[in-house]
């Protein structure tokens, strides 16, 4: 199936909250009613429920306990919100479908949305795009998977989603690549052409894409935790020309980031 097809049918697609829609719209606008988003979020009792967890979990370390979704703005401010909320309403997007661990995709897009927004902070970058495009990157795969079912089944017992040789055995087999359509499903929800350039590109990240080189140490994070390396095959697997764009020393990433898991605790869905 090429490219285009997969698009076709709709049944194909991530079905989002509007609300998510709305946020990601957000980041193109400079005047965003936090009112109306508030409304939104508390009128969907499930998303609500995911934010007030997500909020109280540790990687926020609030002085107290958010009990309330004007607590959450409030303690938390509008961007962190935008995150947590983007990222628990893609978490809840789709359906099950043959041959996908649903649950072990989004734990191991949720610990890349989080590894990349640290990452993103140590190097002065925007974290909460790097969140949104490290909950985003790996999407892709679901399109794949419920276009073509039966065929991403059994690819999918060789090359799992995390698994980093995945994309390679993508382009050989289809042409394209789950980062490929990652990035034209982000093109036609209309995120910032940023956004989609870094799901494309994160792969073999440019220079000059500091976004595509946050996403993919993010992405490295936490394959290096699912695959529970060592501290020595960390060190050895650590893709370094991913950090000079960023200044960022390996000890940075090595020896101070936050377990992956600590930094995606409640947001994976």
């Amino acid at each position: 199936m090429d490219l285009n097809a997969l698009f076709q049918n709709s049944q194909n697609l991530p079905s989002v909250p509007e609300v998510v829609h709305e946020l990601i719209a957000s980041f193109n606008k400079e005047d965003v009613s936090v009112d109306e988003i508030i409304g939104h979020v508390r009128a969907d009792q499930v998303l609500c429920a995911k934010l007030l967890r997500a909020a109280n979990s540790a990687q926020f370390g609030l002085p107290r306990a958010v009990s309330s979704i004007e607590d959450a703005v409030m303690l938390l401010g509008f961007n962190n919100l935008r995150t947590i909320v983007i990222g628990c309403g893609l978490a809840g997007s789709a359906r099950p479908v043959p041959g996908l661990d649903l649950a072990g995709f989004w734990r191991y897009s949720a610990q890349c949305a989080g590894a990349s927004r640290w990452i993103a902070g140590q190097a002065r970058d925007n974290a909460a795009v790097a969140f949104t495009v490290g909950m985003m990157h790996a999407i892709g795969q679901l399109v794949m998977h419920a276009a073509m079912p039966e065929t991403m089944e059994q690819f999918a017992k060789a090359k799992p989603c995390s698994d980093p040789g995945r994309a390679e055995a993508e382009r050989e087999r289809f042409g394209y690549d789950y980062h490929r359509v990652s990035a034209e499903l982000s093109s036609r929800w209309h995120f910032p052409e940023a956004f989609v350039a870094a799901v494309r590109d994160a792969e073999v990240p440019p220079a000059a894409n500091r976004m595509a080189c946050v996403l993919h140490l993010g992405m490295w994070a936490a394959r290096a935790s699912g695959a529970q390396m060592s501290v020595a095959e960390r060190t050895r697997r650590l893709p370094r020309f991913a950090l000079t764009p960023l200044k960022l020393a390996e000890d940075v990433i090595l020896e101070e980031m936050p377990a992956v898991s600590e930094l995606a605790e409640g947001l994976a869905g």
